[in-house]
């Protein structure tokens, strides 16, 4: 035989086993999806565009919130926000974010459990989320319309927190860091497996403190028009510059947050909780500037205990009885003339939401032949809701109630969903998943969401999804029938909707993965804290009454429409055997905001975000190198239309530039991290300067500290 007759066997193999390497590292390569259909599945198939965020890159690039994590890993999501060290972040999706709506129009979950309070919908991505992030497995972030399985609130999509098991970590760990934000976090964790009574069990338990002083800024000045009857407004705690707000902030920017989450499993029932409490300062808003006495405080704590049936003949029987809890407080010191009638000194307002609710869940699924072609999944959710509310203000220095409780809140209501969902494999290159859920809610008329998403093996690593899902936002009660100080009862206030359509193709060869889509989505009826214009306020109060309004009157509202268009695309990879990993996310939206007067941007969103990182790996014994990248176009501020402002106010375009170093010394793991942002400014305004006017034609927007530095130790035992 000659020699070179070996090479066509030989390269046959090599080819057979090149191939056999890909598909394997094709395979691992993929990421399993547990939140678009409550099924875990290749993000490939699943009926809604998937990133998964593991525990290993959020160590590497230096992530410390659930906010950053999709900042510089997430598709399609960008966050803004007043204060952006840590408090008071809402997120956006696709050339749309809407100012002011406290992440109601995200769903969070932790491990399935929905986090956003039924008052406003109000939910944290930032440090007052209160999750450890040390005990996070993976956080599924699955944009667009979600409202066919979880109701409410998934108008953007669903973010779902999955912690670690406690087998899984079979240890404990203690961590300390610091930032020069003046800031520190302490927190402790363990995860063990057990036996009891003859059953298996696992528990996880996690324990964190943050604490936040600082950072100081220097805030442009700003001349506050006079009072009623021709005062001076008091701006500053200490009346050292009657008139002017701003200057030099240095005592007012603080967060304390103590937060717990736990996690227990006994044969087929498990018990999971949380408990929190986050006191922010407000260093920012439209009365005192620098004021550390006005603050906000929320508490929170729920329950959920599930037990888990599976039957003969590929069915599966969920129950889940859960049980919340949500107070928030909001304190804020006010000048005199803003208290009421012939009140001669600082006061306290106190305006205080408390919402609960407790409710019964039942799921179940049916694999009917047990080989996953033909699944039926179907739920019922029935929850109570109570809301309460009511306002106080005292005087500062006594505290001697002004006047007995207002705004007063006080109601009990039933909230009911069912949903039906239909999985069809017919073979391994075509999966359809149609669905459709209704929610009923004694304020308004039931709502129906359908999904429907047909996925396609176009060939060999490379599938098409096509989706439409429909989702909504009802209005919280405090959002309908909560009557506030200077802000007029809305009329006829409806549910908000939004229609998506999507095209999307992924390939998957080896470690390399790329995604390339385009959507299409319309928003009706969407509600927005409408400020009175001069013509709306001679209307309601007469022209010689008007004069004596020194604050602006608003109103909740629908407004028409909002249409968003575009394309998103991501890429990884890993290469060096796993020691070089990267990737990234680019999205593109054509926004616009369609009202009765005319079409417009919309506020606060860009029409560009993206996102990079790369990590590598040169040895063991040898730090990790994690570099990542978050970018956020140019956009307009939340006042930009209708307040007078020359010239209109608008953010520029921001770059994040995070480098992290993570290894291990001395038996203690560490990682150290520098972030620095191009840009000082975000794209909202802050002070009492609210409406352009001949002292104050400018707005001015809140600062962002441009250089930030971490440094974290930890020990594993």
């Amino acid at each position: 035989m000659k020699p070179y007759a070996l090479l066509i066997p030989a390269s046959l193999l090599w080819a057979t086993t090149s191939r056999a390497d890909s598909e394997l590292d094709a395979l691992l390569s993929e990421d399993v999806i547990t939140t678009a259909s409550r099924n875990a599945e290749s993000s490939r198939t699943a009926p809604g565009l998937s990133t998964s965020i593991t525990a290993e890159q959020l160590r590497i690039y230096g992530l410390r919130t659930v906010a950053e994590a999709i900042d510089f890993l997430a598709l399609g999501i960008s966050s803004s926000g007043q204060n952006q060290h840590g408090d008071q972040v809402e997120l956006g999706s696709r050339g749309v974010l809407l100012a002011h709506d406290t992440g109601n129009h995200f769903l969070l979950t932790i491990n399935g459990h929905a986090i956003n309070e039924v008052g406003l919908g109000t939910a944290r991505f930032d440090r007052g989320a209160g999750i450890p992030l040390e005990l996070v497995d993976h956080i599924e972030v699955t944009v667009g319309p979600g409202s066919v399985l979880y109701g409410n609130n998934a108008m953007f999509g669903v973010i779902n927190v999955l912690l670690k098991r406690g087998d899984e970590m079979n240890g404990a760990y203690a961590v300390l860091d610091g930032s020069t934000l003046k800031s520190y976090r302490a927190g402790a964790g363990a995860g063990y497996q057990f036996d009891l009574f003859g059953e298996s069990g696992q528990a996880v338990l996690g324990l964190e403190y943050y604490d936040r002083q600082g950072p100081g800024f220097d805030v442009g000045l700003q001349n506050v028009e006079l009072n009623i009857g021709g005062t001076v407004a008091r701006t500053t705690s200490d009346d050292s510059q009657p008139g002017i707000w701003g200057g030099t902030l240095d005592n007012s920017n603080y967060s304390r947050i103590p937060a717990a989450v736990f996690s227990v499993q006994l044969g087929e029932w498990q018990l999971r909780g949380q408990a929190k409490y986050s006191a922010i300062g407000d260093p920012l808003g439209q009365d005192f500037f620098d004021e550390k006495d006005s603050r906000t405080i929320d508490k929170s704590l729920w329950f959920d205990l599930s037990h888990n049936w599976v039957l003969p003949a590929g069915v599966e029987f969920k129950t889940r009885a859960y049980v919340d809890g949500y107070s928030h407080r909001q304190y804020i010191m006010k000048d005199s003339t803003r208290c009421g009638p012939q009140q001669l000194t600082t006061c306290l307002t106190d305006k205080l939401r408390v919402s609960r609710w407790a409710g019964l869940e039942l799921r179940s699924s049916i694999d009917w032949f047990e080989d996953q072609e033909w699944q039926t999944s179907f739920g019922v959710d029935n929850r109570i809701r109570y809301v309460g509310a009511r306002t106080d203000r005292s005087n500062a220095s006594t505290g001697q109630l002004y006047t007995t409780s207002i705004d007063h809140l006080d109601t009990t209501d039933v909230a009911f969903g069912a949903y039906i969902q239909q999985v069809w494999n017919p073979t391994r290159n075509v999966g359809v998943n149609v669905g459709a859920r209704v929610d009923e809610d004694q304020r308004f008329d039931p709502v129906l969401s359908p999904r429907a998403a047909v996925s396609v093996g176009l060939w060999e690593g490379g599938v098409a999804k096509i989706m439409y899902a429909k989702a909504f936002r009802a209005p919280g009660r405090f959002a309908t029938d909560a009557v506030v100080q200077f802000q007029l009862p809305p009329i006829d206030l409806q549910p908000e909707t939004v229609h998506s359509a999507e095209v999307v193709v992924e390939h998957t060869y080896g470690t390399h993965r790329g995604t390339v889509g385009a959507f299409s989505t319309l928003w009706q009826d969407m509600i927005e804290l409408h400020i009175l214009s001069l013509e709306e306020r001679y209307a309601e109060y007469g022209e010689d009454m008007d004069q004596f309004i020194q604050y602006e009157y608003v109103r909740l509202q629908n407004v028409a429409e909002l249409t968003s268009y575009g394309i998103n695309g991501a890429y990884r990879t890993s290469l060096l055997d796993g020691r070089l990993n990267g990737g990234f996310t680019a999205t593109y939206a054509f926004s616009r905001e369609h009202r009765e007067d005319g079409h417009r941007e919309v506020v606060i969103a860009p029409a560009l975000t993206a996102n990079a990182r790369a990590a590598y790996t040169h040895a063991k014994d040898w730090p990790t190198l994690g570099v990542a990248a978050a970018y956020i176009g140019e956009r307009l501020a939340d006042r930009a239309f209708n307040n007078d402002f020359v010239p209109q106010p608008k953010a520029d375009a921001q770059l994040d530039i995070r480098t992290t170093l993570s290894g291990s010394v001395y038996g203690m793991a560490y990682r150290l991290t520098a972030n620095y942002a191009i840009t000082d400014h975000g794209a909202k305004v802050i002070g009492p300067v609210q409406r352009g006017h001949d002292e104050n034609p400018s707005a001015e927007l809140f600062p962002v500290k441009q250089f930030t530095g971490y440094g974290e130790l930890s020990y594993e035992f």
